[in-house]
């Protein structure tokens, strides 16, 4: 079999082997470039080997339409520190523990739901519906985590139909903060003001005060909540 010499888009990693299988998915055999992990009891870096984690099989991005798979023997670290000298098993920032596919494809997976549903994807992309399923659950919070906030700048809210002519919306608020970076930070269901006022009043007062502008569209409930909570001078409406 010819080599593919394709880079791996993981620094992290280093490819020892690669074939493809009976299938036709490309799959490498690759080992981590670290030399230590972090125990799990006393959060200092455990450093002396001590032996292999059964082997993992992560599916990566595809290459030339192809899945890919990457194998991986974990390497188990035991801590000098601790006394009883516990082993820990080094965990990765490409993949989640325990995941089957890698963080980039999960990426991948989550721009490829933009305008499309879980079926479609799962379908698309060879993953089961579930696999999908549970990336979104895991990937997408339920709840904002202000604390990943220092400011808010400018927030956005807009809606979004469900269904064209059934009166059946979502209500989408934004944030585009100092750095031009935009984040979603809540999907609500429908757009009356209470809901919304709601939301923003459960804002930090903290990051409250570093609102600068809300930007709405023309929805009398959007834009009354946005005034109760922020002032008629923060308020631009978006026609």
């Amino acid at each position: 079999m010819n080599q593919i010499t394709l880079p791996l888009d993981i620094k992290s990693l280093e490819i020892i082997s690669q074939r493809i299988d009976f299938e036709g998915n490309f799959v490498f055999r690759v080992r981590s470039k670290n030399d230590h992990s972090t125990c799990h009891k006393c959060g200092k870096p455990a450093t002396k080997m001590n032996g292999y984690a059964p082997l993992r099989r992560i599916q990566h991005l595809p290459i030339f339409d192809q899945p890919v798979y990457l194998e991986i023997e974990p390497a188990r670290y035991q801590c000098e520190h601790c006394d009883d000298g516990p082993t820990t098993t080094e965990q990765y920032d490409w993949v989640d523990r325990n995941a089957g596919i890698t963080k980039g494809l999960e990426d991948y997976v989550l721009r490829s739901l933009i305008n499309s549903t879980v079926q479609d994807v799962s379908i698309k992309s060879g993953l089961g519906y579930k696999v999908v399923q549970r990336l979104l659950d895991r990937r997408v919070d339920a709840e904002v985590t202000w604390t990943d906030f220092t400011s808010l700048a400018t927030l956005g809210i807009d809606e979004i139909a469900l269904r064209k002519g059934h009166d059946s919306y979502l209500t989408i608020v934004s944030v585009r903060q100092e750095d031009n970076k935009v984040r979603v930070v809540a999907v609500l269901e429908g757009r009356d003001k209470a809901s919304v006022k709601s939301f923003l009043e459960s804002i930090p007062a903290v990051l409250r005060a570093t609102v600068k502008t809300v930007c709405t569209d023309m929805h009398d409930g959007y834009v009354y909540a946005a005034t109760e909570v922020f002032g008629t001078r923060a308020v631009v409406v978006d026609r």
